[in-house]
């Protein structure tokens, strides 16, 4: 206890004993450092300081006392950035904001813009802002706000406030809107107001003319306008200014009233009408109501009110130029008094108008609706229009028929390889024997050439009249077969109001506003072209039904030529096949150019006539040329040439690559084209087993035709008829050469005939022979004539060749060849 006691009083001693050696700076914030280490002072509110190069130990509540000691003193007057703060104290900016931020929660100061603001600013702020309204009398708040350099919404509630109580306010001060102002404010503006009201002599805005009386700025506030407005009502409640306010906020001085009533009045007696704009004008708010009120008896319109008088001018002004020009725009007669924009409404109110509306003319059209064409220039109008629809028809019509026939004319048939070529050279070759002489033996000279004509003659005419045709109703139709009313345009609106202005040149211009759509000749071709569209289309179907009937009249024609020739052609084909019958003597080179002869002449005006009824369903070919398509009676049995045939298929095909239907006709006419370029195929002694014949049927079906072939009663009864013609034509010749004349017939010509009776009155057939075939043929009938009758015939052959043969004068052994042909016809007949 005693070494305690001791150590106690040692340690006060020491305590007691002042130090003589300063610590340095080091030292002491060592020493700091230690006690923050030991816990003896809190770290996190000790900061430093660094003011005046003296460096020093500062806690957070010393420097937010600090902060608002600084703020509420004299250097700063209440505001002061942070940044400023920070300087001023020797405080890092970091520390400052952190004390600024509590400041502010705890309501002690208020952060605008990065800058510390106390009520001692806002206060002195007041007093400042009073002192220059009690000069001024009005102040607004975005001035207030532009001069201090807050937010107006800062200013409007932390300053404006405090204005009011402002010691240095002297008078009462007024915060309405955005704007201060005093009671000396207020009655300046009633006073000037007041003056500015009694010296209106017009109805004019409350608002304008206080700002050109200069009571209030031209850029007013909502509030300085709402101090104007309660002026301006207390003048007209007090009396002050004799008026009324129209609106809420337009003045009337009541000596205006009586002076716009009394202009309204002159303008309306002037011309019997008057337009609201120039009663406007006059300062009514509401000239149509004041006209109504005026002259209730006239008639109100959109921008004019218009008395009976105004109607009658108008009337007989526009009368008189519709009498005579047929075609009037009102508005060029508009009197005086009525708008322009009213004059389409008011022409209908007129007589002229209501009348002609019940003639059927047209009233209200153009632009403006303001114009009236007459009854007459109407029909005038349609009529041409209808001449030019018809005529925009026709030309439709022949162009395209133009255009089908150069499509049909178009192209030539395609040849390809060695088969083209040797095709060309077997018809080449079969046309040179058509054409050989005799076949008589060695020539000493040029022969004379065989006729084609004897037994029947190539005539293919006969009257079957189409009776085995299935009628139209079986035709197979190209789909370009009839070409529709529809599908042609009519002359078009523009088209129309064109050729109007052209035809009737009064309404050129009439009612135009710049647009071609809305003037008068567009109304009117408006209203004629459904009759254009009607007139177009009748004229289509005329002329389209013209063309059918003749196509139907053609075909018929075709069709029924094709059948004559079809009754003609199977019994010379038989006739042929009845020359190469061996077991009878026959020659097969003599059938074989009989064949020819009878399909290159009878065949051929069959496969023609097939061949055009095809291209005319096709509407391709020859029968689409100019010719076939104009004329008016079309020979059904001109033979077409080799080319034209070929030409023909090549058509139907170019055709039926489009149009499906013209596939089966392509193909028979190309069939039979072929077998006709070869003569008609071969000699056949079966029927069944003819290719020609087959041939022409395939290709009659295609057309819609059933061909009738003659049986063998029919073949006999031709036969026997062609063997009386001949008969009289031989006659006929004998008897000329008996009388001395000359015979009517060459030698030749009057063995083919004589060959042709022989077959037909003892075989009962008909048959073509040309030269080459005579012999086989004379030889065919050893066995079908007894031995008078048939040495006769082979005595005058054998005549008539030597002549030929040593190319003597026929007339000068005329005699003796007539002589035995005498002979011979006797025997025949």
């Amino acid at each position: 206890m005693s070494d305690l006691a001791s150590l106690l009083s040692e340690l006060a001693a020491v305590q007691s004993v002042k130090s003589k050696i300063r610590l340095s700076e080091r030292n002491v914030v060592d020493v700091v450092a230690k006690l923050k280490e030991l816990n003896y002072i809190d770290g996190t509110s000790l900061l430093t300081t660094n003011l005046h190069g003296v460096r020093a130990f500062v806690t957070k509540q010393c420097l937010k006392r600090e902060i608002v000691d600084m703020l509420s003193g004299d250097v700063f007057n209440g505001r002061c950035s942070m940044i400023a703060l920070a300087g001023a104290l020797g405080v890092e900016l970091v520390h400052i904001e952190e004390q600024s931020r509590a400041l502010t929660q705890e309501g002690t100061i208020m952060m605008v813009a990065g800058d510390m603001i106390s009520d001692r600013y806002f206060e002195t702020a007041a007093e400042e802002v009073a002192d220059e309204l009690n000069e001024a009398g009005r102040l607004g708040v975005a001035e207030i706000a532009k001069r201090l350099g807050l937010p107006a919404d800062v200013v409007a509630k932390h300053v404006t406030p405090r204005v009011a109580d402002a010691t240095h306010s002297t008078a009462r001060i007024v915060v309405e809107g955005g704007t201060l102002y005093t009671d000396a404010h207020a009655k300046r503006v009633d006073a000037a107001l007041r003056g500015a009201l009694r010296a209106a002599v017009a109805p004019v805005e409350v608002m304008e003319l206080a700002k050109a009386s200069r009571v209030v700025d031209k850029s007013a506030s909502d509030a300085e306008r709402a101090l104007v407005a309660a002026a301006a009502q207390r003048a007209v409640n007090e009396r002050w200014a004799n008026g009324s306010l129209k609106g809420g906020g337009r003045w009337a001085p009541d000596l205006f009233e009586a002076a716009r009533e009394d202009g309204a009045k002159a303008l309306f007696a002037a011309a019997g009408a008057a337009c609201y704009e120039d009663v406007k004008r006059l300062g009514a708010p509401d000239p149509a109501a004041l006209l109504a009120t005026l002259f209730p008896n006239a008639t109100a319109y959109e921008h004019c009110r218009v008395g009976a008088t105004a109607v009658d001018v108008y009337d007989a002004s526009v009368t008189a130029a519709l009498r005579a020009d047929g075609a009037v725009d009102a508005a060029m007669h508009l009197p005086n008094g009525i708008h322009a924009l009213d004059a389409g409404a008011v022409l209908l109110n007129t007589t002229v108008a209501k009348s002609s509306v019940k003639e059927g003319a047209l009233v209200g059209v153009g632009a403006e609706g303001t114009c009236i064409v007459s009854k007459e220039l109407v029909d005038a109008c349609t009529a041409t229009v209808v001449a030019l629809a018809q005529r925009l028809a026709r030309e439709q019509l022949e162009a395209a028929a133009a255009a089908v026939s150069a499509d049909a004319t178009s192209g030539k048939p395609a040849e390809t390889g060695a088969k083209s070529s040797a095709s060309k050279s077997a018809a080449k070759k079969i046309e040179q024997d058509d054409d050989d002489d005799w076949n008589v033996g060695p020539k000493k000279g040029k022969g004379k050439k065989g006729k084609g004509g004897g037994g029947g003659g190539g005539g293919g005419g006969g009257g079957g009249g189409g009776g085995g045709s299935k009628g139209t109703s079986g035709l197979k139709r190209s789909s370009t077969a009839e070409p529709s009313a529809s599908a042609r345009n009519p002359p078009s609106l523009t088209e129309i109001c064109a050729h109007i202005v052209t035809e009737h040149p009064v309404l050129d211009g009439l009612g135009d506003d710049g647009d071609d759509l809305t003037n008068t000749a567009a109304a009117v071709a408006k209203y004629v072209f459904p009759t254009a569209r009607e007139a177009h289309s009748a004229a289509l179907a005329s002329a389209l039904t013209a063309e059918a009937e003749a196509r139907k009249t053609r075909r018929t024609a075709l069709l029924n030529a094709a059948q004559g020739g079809a009754e003609m052609l199977r019994p010379l084909l038989r006739g042929a096949s009845c020359l190469a019958d061996a077991d009878a003597g026959g020659d097969a080179t003599a059938a074989a150019s009989s064949r020819r002869l009878a399909s290159n002449g009878t065949g051929s005006q069959v496969v023609d006539a097939l061949l055009r009824v095809m291209c005319l369903d096709a509407r391709t070919g020859p029968e689409e040329s100019p010719s076939a398509s104009t004329s008016a009676t079309p020979t059904a049995t001109t033979t077409l040439s080799a080319a034209d045939r070929k030409a023909a298929v090549a058509s139907l095909e170019r055709v039926a690559r489009y149009d499906s239907s013209v596939a089966g006709p392509a193909v028979a006419a190309s069939a039979l084209v072929e077998l006709l370029g070869r003569g008609g195929g071969d000699v056949v002694v079966d029927e069944k087993d003819d290719a020609l014949v087959r041939a022409i049927d395939e290709a009659a079906e295609q057309c819609g035709l059933r061909l009738r072939w003659p049986d063998r009663k029919a073949e006999k009864a031709m036969a026997a008829k062609q063997a009386s013609a001949l008969s009289e034509a031989l006659q006929k010749c004998v008897d000329a050469h008996i009388s001395g004349a000359k015979p009517t017939m060459k030698p030749d010509d009057a063995l083919v005939a004589l060959l042709g009776i022989y077959y037909a009155t003892k075989l009962g057939r008909c048959v073509l022979l040309p030269g080459k075939a005579v012999t086989g043929a004379v030889a065919r009938l050893r066995g079908s004539l007894d031995d008078d009758a048939y040495a006769a015939l082979e005595t005058f052959h054998a005549i008539v060749t030597a002549a030929l043969r040593d190319g003597s004068d026929v007339d000068e052994s005329r005699a003796a060849l007539y002589d035995k042909l005498q002979e011979a016809l006797a025997f025949a007949v």
